[in-house]
């Protein structure tokens, strides 16, 4: 099948994989198409949500909460709710042309066991936001907002993935230039592949 989108650029499948969320760059929205083969509306929009400027990299979470949407051309994050489909919040906290996102399942059993999952948010410049779940408030668990940056910067940075081995919420960064094990360069040059958690 062909399915007709404004700009294309990267996609998301929901957990039930009943939905894949499309980034459109060039007309700053996301699209979401049914993917259910039983549905009436199978490999249609059923949905488009308007976010910040030039979307590029999403993620959906693996609870099917959230949606981060990184708006490289804006310089915000776009986290649309997956019950209502729309923007729920927009991130702008040590946030600066985001290329891609990855967020870790809740630590309901592993980690520190405080039920919160993370994102982590690559910048173009190499500066990873790392993001951590709610809800916030005062019967909260979490803070829902940026609450750090990773303390080394990645070399032309290219894309992340959440490492599911890991129970440390660890993510996987492609990048340049070798880090030790304490995130300074190596001298070495190439490509690199680090795990953080």
């Amino acid at each position: 099948d062909r399915i007709r989108l404004p700009d294309p650029t990267s996609l998301a499948m929901s957990p039930n994989l009943d939905l894949l969320a499309v980034t459109n760059e060039g007309a700053d929205q996301v699209s979401f198409i049914d993917t259910n083969p039983s549905s009436a509306t199978f490999h249609r929009v059923v949905r488009t949500v308007p976010v910040g400027g030039g979307p590029t990299g999403i993620a959906w979470e693996s609870g099917n909460e959230d949606i981060f949407v990184c708006n490289q051309g804006e310089g915000t994050v776009s986290i649309i709710s997956t019950f209502t489909l729309d923007v729920r919040k927009t991130l702008r906290n040590q946030i600066s042309r985001p290329i891609d996102v990855a967020l870790t399942p809740r630590q309901t059993a592993f980690g520190f066991s405080r039920n919160v999952f993370f994102g982590y948010i690559l910048n173009q410049s190499g500066m990873v936001a790392v993001f951590e779940s709610g809800p916030d408030g005062v019967n909260g668990i979490g803070f829902d907002d940026v609450i750090a940056s990773l303390p080394f910067t990645f070399a032309r940075p290219k894309t992340l993935q959440v490492d599911p081995t890991n129970l440390n919420s660890a993510v996987w960064i492609c990048h340049e230039n070798p880090l030790d094990e304490q995130g300074r360069p190596t001298g070495q040059g190439g490509g690199a592949l680090s795990n953080v958690g």
